[in-house]
């Protein structure tokens, strides 16, 4: 009897133990369960706010490509505008280089021309009390009288001779007579009076002058080769004169004319490099950007 009460209890002992451990398994899964269904709900709650701050972003991001094409559209209609003046500049560059280009030219012509009045004005001042003097008519009555006075024949002794300024064909006639012709236009007549000039008085401080309004005198008759060969003697015969760098200038000059472009450019560099500051130096090198 007791045996049989023992194993009675060892069979439910075993049977309780069995039905115990399913029961714990159960339990187990439920909590994971439960876990997952919490973790699930709030990655959708982080979903839901990952959406909202998606929205926002779009629409800023439209907003912001709106204004940007309002940008672009304004940018593109300043620009065509710009494009516009720029060909407008471009289509009169040209015209404005070549009346440039003309107006250095009418510089270098006038420059000279501008200068030989002035040295005839100096001269002409310079000599003007002597050549007023000249013209001056003689008063008979401040003659004295010899045969009135002493009633016998007139003195023997011979009158002083005239001064060699004061003779009709004297150098500075024929200078300034040249120079009235340059200014008035007549270059043929001189070319005459200036190269008499220059036969009278070849070493005359006039004479570098004179010889250099020869060859711009040729210069307007458009006898180009004579008028190179005319500077060239400024160069060669009177190389300290002041009239050296114009010589050079105007061979300059002269070249262009002739198309010799390169002796033209070799002309305009002696005057820039060797005579800085004088005017002729200061149009040479405007030539010199002209003719690059």
């Amino acid at each position: 009897m007791h045996r049989s009460t023992i194993i009675a209890g060892v069979v439910l002992l075993s049977l309780g133990g069995a039905l115990q451990q399913p029961l714990l398994a159960q339990s187990r899964e439920s909590r994971e369960h439960t876990q997952i269904l919490a973790d699930l709900r709030m990655l959708q709650e982080q979903q839901q706010k990952l959406q909202v701050a998606v929205n926002q972003l779009t629409e800023a991001l439209k907003a912001t490509n709106a204004t940007l094409a309002s940008q672009s559209g304004d940018m593109t209609k300043g620009l065509a505008g710009v494009r516009s003046e720029i060909a407008s500049i471009n289509n009169v560059l040209p015209q404005l280089r070549s009346l440039l280009d003309q107006t250095r030219v009418d510089v270098g012509r006038v420059g000279p021309e501008i200068d030989a009045l002035r040295e005839a004005l100096r001269i002409s001042l310079k000599y003007s009390a002597q050549i007023i003097e000249m013209l001056q008519p003689v008063d008979p009555l401040a003659v004295p009288n010899p045969t009135a006075a002493g009633g016998g024949a007139p003195p023997t002794t011979p009158p002083p001779a005239v001064a060699q300024s004061q003779m009709p064909d004297s150098p500075i006639t024929y200078f300034n007579a040249g120079m009235g012709y340059y200014a008035s236009g007549d270059y043929r007549s001189a070319i005459d009076a200036l190269e008499q000039f220059l036969k009278l008085a070849p070493t005359a401080s006039d004479a570098p002058l004179a010889q250099l309004q020869i060859g711009r005198s040729h210069s307007e008759l458009g006898d180009h080769k004579a008028a190179l060969a005319a500077f060239r003697v400024v160069v060669d015969k009177y190389k300290g004169s002041d009239q050296v760098p114009e010589a050079y200038y105007s061979m300059g000059m002269t070249c262009e004319r002739l198309n010799q472009l390169n002796d033209a450019r070799n002309y305009y560099r002696i005057v820039s490099n060797q005579y800085k500051g004088t005017v002729a130096a200061i149009r040479a090198e405007e030539r010199l950007k002209a003719i690059k």
